[in-house]
């Protein structure tokens, strides 16, 4: 756990942007504040800080001393991520200081998803074994066990990240990198420092000679974690050299209006396509290394339907699947 004191470190680079309300929406909450703001409104001046707390489960698996099989373990930290209130004049200044409802319904998705992919996937690897020990190869092995995990072992962007929730069950739960980004500076603040609250190894920095952001002090399969300013559809191939391919994509509660659609389909296509490029180089088959883009739905902002939503995916040639409510994972589609 790194000291309460200690933040991540701000690039040179970055620009102020603060995420705001619609302006007609701000005229309203103004005249709001002038009418509650009389001396005489005892509550004027209340603090609307508050921490979110969050329960993460993740299981590991050990081996036995006494029969040298291996066992699932579950483990469970609280999170406690400090933000405002939603009726806060924070959150009406900057919407991504507050814990939006997508955001926990994405993280007990994700987080429940590779819990029970990990547990079955031991219980198929021990009756390989049983059927021929020499069978198994250990690297086609463990190829296959990570397929169909969306976060375990991956390299995690995550898209208008706000408090930084879902970014940090993931890194919990064991991806092999975490990106998490926003545009909005003062977004951004709150979620590094609850990044330095939340999670326990070194902070990364940018390995100079290959442009891919490490964790400093461990090695590169380590679980690592970072926090940058990324505007969408602005600036993507700059981002993509720095920091690479990205297996996995999140959004929690990300279109506000119907302006957004387009600038962030347009850069969830762009690292897809990167990432699909990527691994077509290396000859590896396109159902194994497919990359995703997994969306969290609560609120329905400015009236933008699900479809309004699904036709913008189509348009770039994406398709997707609705596991759960409010949960929808886009890939592209594969033209043979």
């Amino acid at each position: 756990m790194q000291d309460s004191d200690t933040v991540l470190p701000v690039e040179a680079a970055e620009k102020e942007w603060i995420e705001a309300p619609e302006e007609d929406e701000k005229e309203d909450n103004d005249n709001d504040e002038d009418e509650s703001s009389s001396p005489f409104d005892l509550f004027a001046n209340v603090d609307k800080s508050l921490k979110f707390p969050f329960d993460v489960l993740t299981k590991t698996t050990t081996m036995t001393t006494t029969t040298a099989t291996k066992k699932v373990i579950s483990n469970k930290k609280r999170l406690y991520l400090s933000g405002y209130k939603l009726d806060s004049d924070e959150t009406a200044q900057s919407t991504g200081v507050t814990l939006w409802d997508a955001a926990p319904r994405l993280a007990n998705y994700i987080m429940n998803h590779d819990n029970n992919n990990n547990e079955h996937n031991e219980h198929n690897h021990e009756h390989e074994h049983e059927q021929d020990e020499g069978k198994v190869k250990e690297e086609n092995e463990n190829e296959n066990r990570n397929m169909n995990m969306l976060i375990t072992g991956k390299r995690v962007l995550e898209l208008g990240s706000g408090l930084g929730l879902c970014g940090i069950v993931a890194y919990h739960i064991g991806a092999k990198y975490v990106m998490m980004t926003d545009a909005d500076t003062i977004t951004l603040e709150k979620m590094r420092f609850n990044v330095t609250q939340n999670c326990s190894s070194t902070f990364t920095s940018t390995d100079t000679e290959s442009g891919i952001a490490t964790s400093s002090g461990s090695s590169r399969t380590s679980s690592s974690i970072d926090c940058k300013q990324l505007i969408w559809n602005e600036q993507l191939e700059i981002f993509h050299q720095k920091y690479g391919n990205w297996d996995t994509i999140l959004g929690a509660d990300v279109i506000y209006t119907r302006e957004s659609l387009e600038p962030l389909f347009d850069t969830v296509l762009f690292f897809l396509l990167q990432h699909q490029l990527e691994n077509e180089n290396k000859d590896k088959l396109p159902s194994s290394v497919v990359g995703r883009f997994i969306l969290s739905r609560y609120n329905k902002w400015g009236d933008i339907s699900d479809e309004t939503v699904l036709d913008a995916a189509k348009a770039r040639n994406l398709i997707w699947t609705k596991p759960s409510e409010g949960i929808f994972i886009f890939q592209l589609k594969i033209i043979k």
